[in-house]
């Protein structure tokens, strides 16, 4: 059978639906440009904290602006007033969205906890920046 044969069959009456719109439409569809979640890596317990929560939320609005939409553990804080979690319970549920993002950014001074961020971001194969001039603009 050639497609020739196909034309008028009742199959392909009414293919595609009309709510479908013109399907030549979708050809000339470009995607938007692609954006990143990125994870904010930074020191939170040594130190001031609410500094620290200060400064993951500034870089947070930086990556934003960037065009990216940035994953700030930090902001788990109040979360911790709350309902107190241990260090390693806070470790814990923190690498639990590292592979859920597309890129890690390791910014701010010392920290045991963003450097083992960082290693487990690197074993499953997730992009790090150092610095925020590293990731590109897509906005």
């Amino acid at each position: 059978m050639t497609y020739k044969d196909t034309v008028g069959c009742p199959q392909w009456v009414g293919w595609p639906p009309a709510a479908w719109g013109n399907w030549v439409d979708w050809v000339d569809w470009t995607p938007p440009p692609s954006h990143l979640i990125i994870y904010v890596s930074a020191p939170y317990s040594l130190g001031d904290q609410i500094d620290n929560v200060r400064f993951a939320c500034e870089v947070g609005d930086k990556i934003l602006a960037k065009g990216h939409i940035p994953f700030i553990p930090h902001l788990s804080h109040l979360w911790h007033f709350v309902s107190p979690k241990s260090y390693d319970e806070w470790l814990r549920i923190d690498k639990a969205f590292v592979p859920r993002c597309d890129a890690l950014l390791r910014v701010g001074g010392e920290s045991k906890g963003a450097d083992l961020e960082v290693e487990f971001a690197k074993d499953n194969h997730i992009r790090v920046y150092y610095s925020l001039e590293e990731i590109r603009n897509v906005s």
